[in-house]
Parts: C-alpha cells; sequence; structure tokens
C-alpha cells in the first residue's frame, strides 16, 4: 500500500520546498492542495490519505479547522489520520489547541528535513497513539477554540 499524502499549503514556495522533503524522505505519492477548500474537497471524496500536512493560515480557512473536521469523522478519511499543523507560528495557544485536538505534531516554519523527518518517523510508529473517538471532538468547539487561540 502507498503512503498517500496530502500537503495544504497556499505559499507556492513552502509546497514546493515540502514536496522536496518529503520525496527525499521517500513519500511515495504526494498530492497538493493550494487552499483549506481544496483540502477540504479532496478529503471528503478520498479516504485514502494517511498523512496530511496543512499550514494552519489561509486565506479561506484554518489548519485547525481541517483538523477539527478530520478527527470529528466529517470527512472521507478516518478520524485518526496523521495531521502536521505546519505554521509560522510560534503561538503557544494555537499550539495548546492542535494539541487539544490530537495533532500529531506542529511545526513551526522554517523547518528542517531532521523536524519533517522527526514527525514522518512519528507517523511510522503511530501505533501508540490513543486517539480519542469521533465523538469527543465533536462536542468540541473548534471555531471557538480557533478564534481564541488567534485573538
Amino acid at each position: 500500500m502507498k503512503l498517500r499524502v496530502l500537503v495544504v499549503d497556499d505559499e507556492a514556495l513552502s509546497r514546493k520546498v515540502l514536496i522536496m522533503l518529503l520525496q527525499r524522505l521517500g513519500a511515495e505519492e504526494v498530492t497538493v492542495a493550494e487552499s483549506f477548500t481544496e483540502a477540504i474537497d479532496l478529503l471528503s471524496k478520498d479516504a485514502s490519505f494517511r498523512l496530511v500536512i496543512t499550514d494552519h493560515f489561509m486565506p479561506d480557512g484554518r489548519g485547525a479547522h481541517l483538523l477539527g473536521k478530520i478527527r470529528q469523522g466529517a470527512l472521507a478519511v478516518a478520524h485518526d489520520t496523521y495531521v502536521v499543523i505546519s505554521t509560522t507560528s510560534e503561538s503557544f495557544r494555537l499550539q495548546a489547541v492542535a494539541l487539544a485536538l490530537d495533532a500529531d505534531a506542529f511545526l513551526t516554519k522554517p523547518y528542517s528535513k531532521e523536524n519533517l523527518a522527526a514527525s514522518m518517523l512519528g507517523f511510522m510508529n503511530a501505533k501508540s497513539r490513543n486517539l480519542k473517538p469521533a465523538s469527543y471532538y465533536q462536542g468540541l468547539d473548534v471555531a471557538g477554540m480557533v478564534e481564541a487561540a488567534e485573538r
């Protein structure tokens, strides 16, 4: 089975660098979404993605909202899909939201091949994850959490 990765980022240079790093780390198939809306569309139609690396700040949505939708089981992909939030923000509050939504990693841009490799290693060894059921995440006010973190 091929490792299908979805990279979500509105910045072309960030996408290019991330794709290059993923390919160097052995990712077999990388699909790109250039916006939050495009990511929602792809993840609503295709359940085969096992890893999503998403920028947080995009003009049409937030990476934490995407993470919330995945964890809530609102898309075709499994609610336990491995998700990495990638952002230029070093906000502790944003990291706390990602943690509350059980993001698998939080990478601050720019990041190195080694940082991405550590996240990929976490994905490969994800057997020890303790995610809550989708119903737990459905009870969270993700929009309110993100809004509070960005104040």
